[in-house]
C-alpha cells in the first residue's frame, strides 16, 4: 500500500470520534453525536475531558418516549426518525419545530425533548446532533476511495488494513467488527483508482 497524502490523513482523522480534528464524539451512554464545529471532548465522552458535557438527543428522546409510555411501539436502537430530525436540524436553536408530516405524538415528543434541551443548555451542556455509530475509517474509505491506491487486483487482506492504520498514524487498533468494516470498505475499492 502506498503512502497516504497528508490531506487524506487529516481527512481520515476527522472521521474518528473524540480527537482534536473531529466533530464526532462517542458518549459514555453509548451513542455517537456530531457537533457543527470541531469541539474538544466533554465530560460525558468515552475519553472525558474537563469541558462542559454534550447533549445526547437520542437519550433525551428515549427519556421522553419512556416517560410517555410509548416504549412498546419503538425499537430501542432506532428512535423515531421524525423526532430525531426535530433535534438534529441545522438550526439546533429551534429543536421543537416539527418536521413536515410528523404525527401528533412525534410533535409532543419533540416539544418535551426541546424543553429538556433548553434546560440542559442553561446548565452549560453543549449542542450536538445524533449520528450513526459507524466505523470512521470505513466511512472515510467509502467517501474517499481515491485516498488509497491499490495497485493489485486481488482482495485486500487484514495486513492491508493494519498497513492502512499505520499509514494514517493510528496506533490503537479498532474493535474487531470495525476492522471487518475497514476490510470490507477496502474490498469495495479493490482494483479501483
Amino acid at each position: 500500500m502506498e503512502q497516504i497524502s497528508l490531506y487524506y490523513r487529516e481527512k481520515a482523522w476527522s472521521y474518528i470520534p473524540c480527537n482534536a480534528v473531529s466533530p464526532y464524539h462517542d458518549l459514555r451512554c453509548g451513542h455517537r453525536i456530531a457537533t457543527k464545529t470541531i469541539e474538544p471532548c466533554g465530560s460525558n465522552c468515552t475519553h472525558p475531558d474537563q469541558n462542559f458535557p454534550f447533549i445526547c438527543p437520542t437519550c433525551i428522546i428515549w427519556q421522553v418516549v419512556l416517560g410517555l409510555g410509548l416504549e412498546e411501539e419503538q425499537d430501542e436502537n432506532e428512535p423515531p426518525i421524525a423526532q430525531l430530525e426535530c433535534l438534529t436540524m441545522e438550526d439546533v436553536a429551534e429543536p421543537t419545530t416539527p418536521t413536515a408530516g410528523a404525527s401528533k405524538v412525534d410533535c409532543k415528543v419533540a416539544a418535551i425533548a426541546g424543553e429538556e434541551i433548553q434546560r440542559l443548555r442553561k446548565q452549560h451542556f453543549r449542542d450536538a446532533g445524533a449520528t450513526a455509530r459507524v466505523c470512521g475509517i470505513a466511512q472515510f474509505l467509502r467517501d474517499f476511495p481515491e485516498a488509497v491506491c491499490r495497485p493489485r487486483k486481488e482482495a485486500p487482506r487484514m495486513q492491508d488494513v493494519l498497513d492502512l492504520l499505520g499509514a494514517l498514524g493510528i496506533e490503537e487498533y479498532p474493535e474487531v467488527d470495525e476492522l471487518g468494516e475497514i476490510l470490507n470498505a477496502l474490498s469495495t475499492n479493490a482494483g479501483g483508482s
